[in-house]
């Protein structure tokens, strides 16, 4: 690791200029090191590796706070992966899917006074929310508030863009509709009516129930 330590100090000083004494762990090549440390400075440089006292110290400090440093990144990225990754491999194992969804969609009906309705899409990619790829449609053939028949709507238009052999939009891998087994069916009459393979299924928040085909 000797080798490593070099590299980093080489890397590290590439941009910055090297301290009156720069005090290291160990060293592969003292003499070379310092000598380049003090040419990329100017002036003198003196590369310290100690054994014992005060500056053996110092090393001590800084390889406790690198470990400290190393474990907190570790337990963040541990919580991230928990909530991303590990959240769509548990989703597809209550679904009963081959594999964890990497491209999931959702879609939500909202009307304005009961008359105007409009579809919001949301997508999440591995787990995390890509939001410059969210869309929103304008129910453009159902007369009124209609959530069922709106619903069908925009699936179909949204899986009608896969199709499109001028830029088509990629397939999810797993489209969540707001709502219960109403929605779920007319979201599934769409699919189905295009001849597309990929799961779907309803949330209906009030009382956080996940509604499967059939």
């Amino acid at each position: 690791h000797e080798e490593v330590l070099d590299a980093f100090l080489k890397k590290f000083y590439e941009e910055r200029l090297p301290a009156r004494e720069v005090i290291v762990q160990a060293s592969g090549d003292p003499l070379t090191l310092e000598a380049w440390l003090r040419e990329k400075k100017g002036s003198a440089v003196t590369l310290t590796v100690p054994q014992r006292g005060d500056k053996q110290g110092l090393v001590d400090n800084a390889l406790q706070n690198a470990e400290d440093a190393l474990k907190k990144r570790n337990a963040r990225d541990q919580v991230v992966h928990e909530r991303t990754i590990g959240a769509s491999r548990e989703l597809a194992s209550a679904l009963a899917l081959r594999e964890a969804p990497g491209r999931i969609e959702g879609f939500d009906i909202s009307n304005t006074q009961g008359e105007q309705s409009v579809a919001s899409m949301v997508v999440f990619i591995k787990g995390e929310p890509a939001r410059k790829e969210y869309r929103h449609f304008r129910i453009k053939t159902v007369e009124g508030a209609n959530d069922f028949a709106s619903m069908n709507e925009v699936i179909l238009r949204r899986l009608k863009r896969a199709q499109l052999e001028d830029n088509p939009w990629p397939l999810p891998d797993l489209i969540l509709v707001d709502g219960g087994p109403e929605q779920l069916a007319f979201a599934i009459a769409a699919r189905d009516s295009l001849g597309i393979s990929l799961p779907i299924f309803g949330l209906a928040k009030r009382n956080e129930e996940i509604w499967l085909p059939g």
